[in-house]
């Protein structure tokens, strides 16, 4: 394993001491009843990319437990993960915890951390503090079911810290030398990390830290690594024992790779906490939230594929993962869909993922951020036309992402950043990993912003938040560009200068001037016609809580779906339908002269929460007006929300949509189960079930029969 014996470096005073002590400390070390073992040498880690990972982070769900290692740091600076499974303060992690560049006079300490038990992170954890440098070092992080315990150089370091209960089930990762392969990382080398199932004892503390192995020690370990055990060619850790769990370990930093398939379709449900007599501002199943991500699905003829990209959740609980799949026109089937990214912890699904296939057949999935909080992720696919296998090319600031490629140049990535509210920003890249600076479209107090691409052609409308306000966002506004962002115009021509802002209100960008009407606008889809004039597809609102309008004081007008369209000369607007919600995001096609709308417009099963039944509504005289053709979804449990439209559509994938139950109760809790499951529909408004659970590797969708009305 690497140790020498540090017997003789013991200096005269200290054997000295040992003659009068049960113990002392030497080079760092506590000797207890005879001499140390100490490392020689470790495992490296850089502290700007290495990491090791277990992928199967169930292994590690365990009622007690006991993590060990040894541990050398080089530098000091920033929050540092031993080992870790969750987000800061997640699961568990025994790491080192240095917040100084916030707090300049605060004392870093080494932490052994549970998930949510007690009032404060201090509470969480027992602690040590000034950990050394450059020094081996040992700890034993202990749970035991009533208490978290640490031990350095085998005594406790801090007094145990009462936390009765069992930390959550998960199937997170478990990393070393990192929070997650993105952040956290380890700056030195970590030896002999061990896992029990079990609290060790204090007397076992002394023998693992000797290096002993055998006897009771064998009890309960699950896990045990050691620097004999890489293979670094293969990036490998080898556990120590047979049929140990082995680590991909990246020395040099490598690029993610999200490969691990899921059981099933589960999307995410979440609730904003804004609560009303009528319910939340939004809630619900929300896998195919928000509008402004797009887009979440693409037909693509060459191997006959709908690819699509969800907000899954975790065993149908509010933990959101990203994931990526495909229904199979010909063989009419789905596989189990891969975890692209596991946000670990996160349960909002502003962080849902947005897609793009490059012109090689590559699938892009842009997972976002959310303000400056939570970073965003960009993967590429391993193989062209595949989702089995993804490797992160990019980690930056960007929310409501909108990704576009466009052949024989790259991407033009639409996106907002939190910088003075939410502002519209762009940038490009021809490979996905180096990108130019953001370009600033808009600020005028915030914005949300649905675009599309046709082409060289990417049109975007969007509306406006006076004073930064999303809860009195209004205006409808449209821009265009046809050289990569080179300059931006507007729907008749006019080259404008970037960024609009305040003044630029009134200004030609401005499709209609909604706040002069006290009126609200929800931006759900944005098209070309027939003659290549674009049609915009929202909904208007008074108010922005949920609840009928007659409930609201001076508000008594419905809430409308609504298309902005040009003729080519001036600007026109329609109504399609009613909706009872202003959340109620449906997507608009446009094919020659009949045009269609599919939305969760109609009353469901939860009135005046987010979504309702989904229908389909057509116009044949350019949205001038408009019939209900069919009710798509009846009598349904639960309401259906966010119906999102395919890019280049194939008639049996048409339109793709969640379900979930929206009601919450006066905290902002679920008032029903939290399960959602997700659904497609073909041009007829026929629609299908996406397997909740899956026993194989593949499985046809379940055809849904509405009854008669």
């Amino acid at each position: 394993m690497g140790y020498n014996r540090v017997g003789e470096k013991i200096s005269a005073i200290a054997a000295a001491l040992l003659c009068f002590t049960a113990g002392a400390t030497v080079g760092g070390i506590l000797i207890i009843g005879g001499d140390p073992f100490i490392p020689d040498k470790g495992v490296n880690f850089n502290g700007e990319n290495s990491y090791a990972v277990v992928d199967d982070g169930t292994l590690f769900d365990l009622d007690t437990f006991s993590i060990s290692a040894w541990v050398k740091m080089r530098d000091d600076s920033g929050s540092q993960m031993f080992v870790n499974r969750g987000d800061y303060g997640g699961l568990f992690s025994l790491y080192y915890f240095d917040p100084r560049d916030r707090y300049p006079d605060y004392v870093p300490r080494v932490r052994m951390l549970v998930e949510h038990l007690g009032e404060s992170l201090d509470d969480r954890n027992a602690s040590y503090q000034n950990p050394p440098i450059n020094t081996w070092t040992h700890y034993v992080g202990i749970y035991d079911g009533q208490h978290v315990h640490l031990y350095v150089n085998g005594v406790e370091g801090d007094r145990p810290r009462p936390a009765e209960g069992r930390i959550d089930e998960s199937d997170t990762p478990l990393y070393i030398g990192a929070l997650q392969p993105y952040e956290g990382f380890f700056d030195g080398e970590l030896e002999d990390i061990r896992i029990h199932s079990r609290a060790v004892s204090a007397e076992e503390v002394i023998d693992i830290m000797k290096g002993a192995t055998g006897g009771s020690l064998d009890d309960g370990l699950e896990a045990h690594w050691r620097s004999d055990g890489v293979d670094v060619e293969n990036e490998i850790w080898y556990g120590a024992f047979e049929g140990a769990p082995v680590a991909r370990y990246y020395p040099d930093g490598k690029a993610m790779i999200a490969d691990r398939k899921y059981d099933g379709y589960k999307g995410i449900w979440f609730a904003l906490g804004q609560v009303t007599e009528y319910g939340d501002k939004y809630s619900g199943g929300l896998g195919t939230y928000t509008a402004n991500h797009v887009p979440m699905a693409i037909y693509a003829p060459e191997v006959n594929k709908t690819f699509f990209v969800y907000g899954g959740s975790r065993r149908g609980e509010k933990y959101l993962l990203a994931m990526a799949s495909y229904y199979d026109h010909e063989n009419h089937r789905v596989p189990r869909p891969t975890i692209v990214h596991d946000k670990l912890g996160v349960d909002d699904p502003h962080d849902n993922p947005s897609l793009a296939i490059d012109e090689d057949g590559y699938i892009w999935v842009f997972v976002t951020g959310r303000s400056t909080r939570r970073d965003g992720y960009i993967y590429r696919s391993l193989e062209p036309y595949s989702v089995d296998a993804f490797e992160m090319h990019y980690l930056g600031e960007f929310t409501y992402s909108q990704p576009w490629w466009v052949e024989g140049e790259g991407f033009l990535h639409l996106h907002t950043k939190y910088s003075a509210g939410r502002e519209l920003y762009f940038n490009l890249s021809e490979d996905g990993k180096t990108w130019t600076e953001p370009v600033k479209i808009a600020g005028m107090g915030g914005h949300y912003q649905v675009s599309n691409q046709f082409g060289e052609r990417i049109i975007t409308s969007f509306m406006m938040h006076p004073g930064g306000s999303v809860d009195k966002r209004t205006n409808l506004y449209y821009l265009e560009t046809s050289d990569m962002g080179n300059t931006w115009r507007t729907v008749d021509g006019q080259e404008l200068e970037l960024p609009l802002g305040v003044e630029d209100k009134d200004g030609p960008a401005l499709i209609h001037d909604y706040e002069a009407e006290g009126r609200l606008v929800y931006i759900n889809d944005t098209q070309l016609d027939a003659d290549g004039n674009p049609v915009i597809l929202y909904v208007t609102s008074t108010y922005h809580e949920p609840g009928p309008p007659d409930e609201h004081d001076k508000h008594d007008e419905p809430r409308y779906q609504k298309i902005a369209r040009w003729d080519g000369q001036e600007w026109h607007r329609n109504i399609v339908s009613t909706t009872t919600h202003n959340y109620d995001v449906g997507s608009i096609y446009i094919e020659g002269d009949l045009w269609r709308v599919f939305a969760p417009a109609e009353p469901g099963p939860q009135e005046w929460g987010t979504g309702g039944e989904v229908a389909i509504w057509e116009s044949e005289d350019k949205g001038e007006n408009w019939v209900k053709t069919k009710d798509v979804t009846r009598d349904s449990q639960k309401n259906h929300s966010y119906v999102r439209r395919s890019v280049n559509a194939h008639s049996g994938f048409y339109a793709f949509w969640a379900d979930g139950n929206p009601d919450v109760d006066s905290e902002g809790n679920p008032a029903g189960d939290i399960k959602s499951k997700l659904y497609f529909a073909d041009y007829d408004g026929n629609y299908w079930e996406l397997p909740y659970e899956m026993e194989g590797d593949y499985a046809e969708p379940e055809k849904i029969e509405i009854p008669d009305p």
